[in-house]
Parts: C-alpha cells; sequence; structure tokens
C-alpha cells in the first residue's frame, strides 16, 4: 500500500516540474544546516530559551531518530521495489536507511518548537502546517514511505515535549543545569558506544554497497556532536556569560549577520582539519564545535565586546 502511494505521488511529480521544484525548495527546510542557523538567530536575536529549546529538541530527537534507524535498519523505498525512482535532487540527500525520516523529524523539532513557543495564533499554525508540509515532500519526491514520516513527525513531537520539561525542570534549581548536562554527555557516549559496535547488514547491488553502515554511524556522531555541544555550552553561558536578546534591533542584526558566516567557516574548517582523525571523529567535531560556537563563544565575544562599547560610550 505505502509503495502504491509513493507510486501514485511519483506520476503526479513526473508531470509537474513546478511541483516538483517547490517541493524540493520546502524539502530543504528541514535540513540540518537550516537547524543551525534556526537556532543560532533564535537565541542570539530573538528568544534565548526558546533556541536552548530547539537545539535540545533537535539533539533528543536526532537521537532517538538515528537510534531507531541504526536497530531497525529499513532500506529505502526504491531498494524496495525498483518501480519507485525518487527525484534526482532530493536523492543527494537521502542517505542511510530510511525509517524514520531525519527530515521529518528534524521539522518537527526545529519548526514545531517555533509554533509551540509562540503566543500568536498565525505564526504557530504557520509553522505546524510547515514542518507537516516537509514531512510530506519527503514521501512527494519518493525518498521516504509514509511510515518513515509520520514516524520522524511522531519523534520530533516528543522532543518538543522532552526539551521542554528538561529547560523547566532546570529553571527550578541552581545546579540543575550541570545535572543534565552530565546526564546528556552520559547519553551521548553510550550512545556513539552503541552504534559503533552494534553489527549492520551488508546490503548489494552486485558489486555495488547500497548502504554503507560507516555513513550511518558517521551521522550517529554528527547528532552525538550536536547533544554533547549543547551539554558543555549552555550550563557555561547560563552560568558566565548571561547575555540578553533585549537588545536593538541593530545589535541583533549585527549578532547573526556577523555570527552565522563564522559558523560556516568554522563548520568548514573543522571538517578539514579533524579529517585525518577518520570518518567518525571527523562527524562529531564537525557538530560539536559550531554549536559550542553558537552556544557559547560567540555570545562571550559579543557581549564582551557590547559592554566595551557601552564603557567607551
Amino acid at each position: 500500500m505505502d509503495i502504491n502511494y509513493l507510486l501514485f505521488l511519483q506520476s503526479i511529480r513526473e508531470s509537474s516540474e513546478l511541483l516538483t521544484g517547490i517541493f524540493n525548495f520546502i524539502t530543504h527546510l528541514g535540513g540540518s544546516t537550516l537547524a543551525i542557523v534556526f537556532v543560532a538567530v533564535m537565541y542570539w536575536c530573538i528568544d534565548k530559551r526558546t533556541g536552548v529549546r530547539i537545539g535540545l529538541s533537535v539533539a533528543a530527537g536526532g537521537i532517538i531518530n538515528q537510534l531507531a534507524k541504526n536497530i531497525m535498519c529499513i532500506n529505502r523505498p526504491w531498494i524496495k521495489d525498483s518501480r519507485v525512482v525518487p527525484d534526482p535532487v532530493a536523492l543527494k540527500g537521502a542517505t542511510g536507511y530510511s525509517f524514520p525520516s531525519g527530515h521529518s523529524q528534524t521539522a518537527m523539532s526545529v519548526y514545531g518548537t517555533i509554533a509551540a513557543s509562540s503566543k500568536r495564533r498565525a505564526v504557530s499554525c504557520f509553522f505546524w502546517i510547515l514542518a507537516l508540509l516537509i514531512g510530506f515532500s519527503r514521501n512527494f519526491l519518493g525518498v521516504h514511505t509514509p511510515q518513515d514520516v509520520l514516524t520522524g513527525l511522531a519523534i520530533g513531537f516528543v522532543s518538543i515535549y522532552i526539551s521542554g520539561r528538561i529547560l523547566d525542570w532546570a529553571e527550578d534549581g541552581a545546579e540543575r543545569d550541570r545535572t543534565i548536562a552530565v546526564v546528556m554527555l552520559i547519553l551521548t557516549a553510550a550512545f556513539l558506544v552503541f552504534v559503533s559496535m552494534k553489527p549492520y547488514p551488508v546490503v548489494m547491488s552486485g558489486d555495488e554497497l547500497l548502504v554503507d553502515p560507516d555513513e550511518m554511524i558517521e551521522d550517529c556522531y554528527k547528532i552525538g556532536g550536536v547533544l554533547a555541544g549543547i551539554a558543555v555550552g549552555w550550563p557555561l553561558e547560563r552560568r558566565h556569560v548571561r547575555f540578553m536578546t533585549g537588545v536593538t534591533a541593530k545589535i541583533r542584526i549585527i549578532r547573526a549577520a556577523a555570527g552565522i558566516p563564522c559558523v560556516a567557516i568554522l563548520s568548514i574548517l573543522t571538517k578539514k582539519l579533524t579529517a585525518p582523525l577518520g570518518l567518525w571523529a571527523c562527524g562529531f567535531a564537525e557538530s560539536f564545535v559550531p554549536v559550542l560556537f553558537v552556544i557559547l563563544l560567540w555570545p562571550l565575544i559579543f557581549t564582551a565586546l557590547e559592554r566595551k562599547r557601552q564603557i567607551l560610550e
């Protein structure tokens, strides 16, 4: 039934380049790169708490999602049925196992958190709908089954609840952020040990390896780096930097305009510098360093500069 549904969407896609282009654009909004940008802009410039909550939601949802992927090891639709022909553009970002959908989970974790945190109904509805559209785009483009998408959305929704409860609990006690950080680091280590040591099926088509376990494990190390970066940076910022988002629009623009390029440059440099360490370590560092920069280092820098400017004025 799920394959027939994908084939029906495939027939629509093949007859409409416009719809295909629209859904390719929508699906990119659920990528991990944009997730970091949303966390950064929200955290630095709009609502600090919501920014942290998005980061926690993405990390918690990502851990659950990757754990499910690497335990279930379910192949992509076109591997299960050769009649499914995924969109070539979407195929580039559709690596590894299929269930659950990572884009759907990330979309719900990011945009669902914004929707859940917003007090304006129109804004909330817009972001809920956007999260659902990103999930549907994975079906429309032929890279995930309906089960993949619905489970990914559900994991993202659960992660919204988890991140909210974590922050609520942390705000009720002075030392609780440290406890949360330690637990997150322990969970990250346990998760990475598990996915590194478990056996994986070898799926071949002739001499071609269809799913590379090393790439799947690398994805796990990337999301592990996100959670570890938050675990280290969030309590340190909370205790020692304590920057505020209640600043002028000009300062907010400067924070984002200067910070986002720094994140991009740092990601590229980290990937190049850590490449000799191997695929897994490089994946971890590629996420850990930019997240730590977003959560702690850039707030430390711009807070110091803003305070210095105030003194000079």
